[in-house]
């Protein structure tokens, strides 16, 4: 990885910054980031050897503002790794034997015993008869280095699916290569549940709770739920996506300011005019999609941060499109997705003006580490909804377009254009980037690994988009 660093003190209208990779022996890289903005920045990029062999490598990092650019150039040594298959252990702990429907926590150790040498690994895990996280047979791996002597060590809580025999899979590997180094398998027995005996008198069962709308085909409903942010109390209606395992909001709709007054601070000029939008009910997911659902749907993970309940991220517009059209599900337009961060405020963010509490509801450069992070870890707005500022960018439904000045309903967008709209803030980006109003841009195949998404029901607001 090259980690790009670098000042912009003053700007041409619309520049854009872009990094570029390039080496004799390197796959050429270069990747537009986000439009031009004063101040200090960071990019963590992935260099790939044509040839992964041992020796001392070159590359250029350039980056571009505008019409000026830098460049640095890099030195580097690649070295045989030598830890060997038999330094690495593995031990999965947790009960042989569960119930049906029962969730039990499991430790996963992974140990290098060599006492000199460190490399970095990749930790598959893979699950057959049991659940994570609502997924069913997920698999996902994640990526340590093992200093010599030291060890990886992790807990999830598992689900029994259904009786039968059910398994743990855990395999290490290089970081850098696929051959599998050690493997091992954890096999348990899932029971049924017995079935009560009825002595009493059985009560005339009830029926379970239904939510007071209806036209949501492939949901079930969960509970109701009040939350409070920003000065805003509100109570809304959760669901379960019966397809993705993923839960949903409720949102009730209304009439909303969108976009920022002119005094708002760090404010850009495509934030307004603020015009009036109606919106009729929708459904919007809690979280961003998450890596383990997409990797159950979509059968692989191109993600550059590993980790199954991070947000799935180098995804694109399309890639987005593909996985709504496999799921039944679609982008939200841009006033959607406004609409429910505000989640009824009218501040700057949406816990209010003062930029000093942002790390208590968001992933941004002030406090990620230059990484994403797990969803759902930092506290949510009045409707529920987490990470709706930081961690990852989500593409919305949208191409780019100029506000209207008049009161609108329902709107999707232009028909056609070139860039389409995401929003959010993320890991890379300043804390004014994490605005409720904050609006950026990318082509539909652009991919980068601070840009991933959330999804909407399909409802009447338009149709699932086409590539």
């Amino acid at each position: 990885f090259v980690k790009v660093k670098w000042a912009t003190q003053k700007i041409v209208s619309s520049a854009r910054d872009e990094i570029i990779i390039r080496g004799s022996a390197i796959k050429g890289y270069s990747k537009v980031i986000s439009k031009s903005k004063v101040g200090s920045w960071g990019y963590v990029a992935a260099v790939e050897l044509l040839e992964p062999e041992a020796g001392d490598y070159e590359v250029e990092a350039e980056v571009k503002i505008g019409g000026m650019s830098q460049r640095k150039t890099l030195r580097f040594t690649v070295t045989e790794p030598t830890v060997r298959a038999q330094d690495i252990s593995i031990n999965i702990t947790g009960n042989s034997s569960v119930q049906e429907k029962e969730t039990w926590t499991y430790e996963i150790v992974v140990a290098n015993t060599n006492p000199r040498a460190e490399d970095a690994f990749r930790i598959e895990i893979r699950l057959n008869g049991l659940a994570y996280q609502g997924v069913a047979n997920p698999a996902w791996s994640s990526q340590t280095t093992l200093k010599p002597k030291t060890q990886w060590k992790t807990t999830y809580n598992l689900t029994g699916l259904r009786p039968g025999n059910a398994q743990i899979i855990v395999n290490v590997s290089f970081a850098v290569g696929e051959d599998v180094l050690q493997s091992l398998t954890k096999d348990i027995q899932i029971t049924a549940k017995p079935i009560p005996v009825v002595i009493s008198q059985p009560i005339q069962p009830t029926r379970p709770a239904t939510p007071s709308s209806s036209g949501y085909p492939g949901f079930t409903y969960l509970r109701t739920q009040t939350y409070s942010c920003g000065g805003v109390t509100n109570t809304v209606k959760e669901y379960r996506h019966d397809r993705t395992g993923m839960e949903f909001v409720l949102i009730p709709g209304g009439t909303f300011t969108m976009g920022s007054p002119d005094g708002e601070a760090g404010r850009d000029d495509d934030e307004g005019p603020q015009h009036q939008v109606t919106l009729s009910p929708y459904l919007i997911s809690k979280t961003e999609v998450t890596q383990a659902v997409w990797e159950r749907v979509m059968g692989g993970n191109p993600s550059g941060f590993k980790g199954s309940d991070r947000p799935v991220e180098n995804v694109s517009w399309n890639d987005c499109v593909s996985f709504c059209e496999k799921t039944g599900l679609s982008l939200p337009t841009e006033a959607q997705w406004e609409f429910a961060a505000r989640s009824g405020t009218q501040s700057a963010y949406y816990f209010g003006d003062d930029e000093s509490s942002l790390g208590n509801y968001a992933w941004y450069k002030g406090n990620s580490s230059g990484q994403t992070h797990p969803v759902a870890q930092k506290q949510p707005n009045a409707y529920g909804l987490y990470d709706m500022a930081g961690n990852v960018y989500e593409w919305c439904y949208d191409w780019k377009a100029d506000y209207p000045s008049n009161s609108v309903t329902d709107p999707v967008g232009p028909s056609s254009g070139s860039l389409r709209v995401y929003r959010g803030g993320s890991w890379s980006g300043s804390a004014s980037c994490c605005r409720s109003a904050y609006r950026d841009y990318g082509g539909p195949a652009d991919r980068f690994s601070n840009l991933g998404f959330r999804v909407r029901a399909l409802n009447s607001i338009g149709i699932n988009p086409q590539k």
